[in-house]
């Protein structure tokens, strides 16, 4: 029984890890995209291109 529950522990300590990494290095590549030139800006993937326009496009309506 004992090592059901440390089993169960570990698992939802390992899983909530995982989320807050996930968390952490989604913002900040939030953040890197934001300070980014606009040569930089064209070596970047279509999804990040996008993300940066509108970020972009925040800043200016702001």
């Amino acid at each position: 029984m004992f090592d059901m529950k440390f089993s169960t522990t570990l698992m939802k300590k390992i899983i909530l890890l995982f989320c807050l990494i996930s968390i952490s290095i989604l913002n900040a590549d939030e953040l890197n995209t934001k300070i980014l030139t606009e040569e930089q800006i064209a070596d970047l993937p279509a999804p990040q291109v996008l993300r940066q326009i509108r970020s972009i496009e925040k800043n200016s309506i702001n």
